[in-house]
């Protein structure tokens, strides 16, 4: 049996094992509890950089996306400066290139009704062969450039530009259009007749409206007819306020136009370029050649149709 002494020593004895019991265990908590805060931050660190490396690879999708968009956007708007959009959408339904071709070919259209436009800088071959070629080219950059801002204003199709010739239609692509499609073959008597048929249309396009009794392609004659006058009355004003550099003299126009049909067609597929045919387009340059400086040289059928411009007639000549 203990005596009291004895168990007080072991009271004691328990107190103190106790404490060092709870202190070392407690140590270890601590221990544990920084090992936990450590991995969760460690955790959120790695998350953290989860989540930016997320949102810096969705930001980069996005700027390809909308640099894609606007490539995308840039190469359609110059396609659509180089070919009227109504081609496009059809060459973009082309699942195979081989087919290319027929398929250009196959978008030949025959208008009626529609106006054809040349512009020629009087004397420029002079003129080009004082001046430095690159002042020329910026010179006829910067005068084009004027004309081009008019075409919306005017409903006109710019088709190309020769050297120094401005060429533009209504009734094509812009403007009032009486289309048909040509007949895909090289060598059907259909496709003939109508060649030749437009080729006297040429000639006397309103004596042949009128005999086909097409109240639509009349109408739309005279309305491309008085859009084009518009538009190349405009065309000498501002060449007048373009100086020719060097010379400093302004730019000087002559200008012819005509009304009837033509055929539009793509020519070749490595730089496919929209193209007019027909007695329309020879006659209107034929027109402009024979037209005098800054004056506007207008067929009779077009005359008749704008009969509200004070024109001028001068000595019939064939063309």
């Amino acid at each position: 049996i203990a005596t009291a002494q004895e168990y007080d020593d072991i009271e004691q004895y328990g107190i103190v094992y106790s404490c060092s019991y709870y202190l070392q265990n407690g140590n270890k908590l601590i221990i544990y509890a920084i090992i936990v805060v450590i991995g969760s931050y460690l955790k959120d660190i790695t998350s953290r950089k989860s989540f930016l490396q997320q949102a810096l690879m969705i930001k980069r999708q996005k700027d390809i996306v909308r640099t894609k968009t606007v490539n995308e956007k840039l190469q359609r708007q110059l396609l659509e400066n180089i070919l009227p959009s109504a081609l496009l959408v059809g060459l973009q339904e082309q699942e195979s290139s081989d087919r290319l071709p027929r398929t250009l070919e196959s978008m030949s259209q025959r208008h009626m009704g529609m106006c054809m436009l040349f512009a020629d800088l009087v004397g420029f071959t002079t003129f080009s062969a004082q001046v430095d070629p690159f002042e020329v080219m910026v010179f006829l950059n910067d005068l084009f450039t004027k004309f081009d801002g008019m075409c919306d204003e005017y409903s006109v199709y710019k088709v190309e530009t020769i050297g120094d010739c401005y060429v533009a239609s209504v009734g094509v692509v812009t403007g009032e259009m009486v289309s048909e499609q040509v007949p895909n073959s090289r060598c059907n008597s259909e496709s003939a007749q109508a060649l030749e048929q437009m080729e006297e249309d040429s000639e006397n396009p309103l004596r042949s409206i009128a005999s086909k009794n097409n109240s639509m392609a009349v109408t739309a004659a005279a309305m491309n007819s008085r859009d084009l006058v518009g538009f190349a009355k405009a065309m000498i004003r501002i060449s007048r306020q373009v100086m020719k550099p060097g010379v400093k003299t302004p730019a000087i126009l002559r200008v012819g136009m005509h009304t009837g049909s033509c055929i539009s067609g793509v020519v070749g597929t490595k730089i496919p370029k929209f193209c007019l045919f027909g007695g329309t387009c020879v006659i209107a340059s034929t027109m402009e050649k024979m037209g005098v400086p800054d004056c506007i040289h207008a067929s009779e059928a077009i005359a008749s149709l704008v009969s509200e411009e004070d024109w001028t007639r001068r000595q019939t000549r064939r063309v």
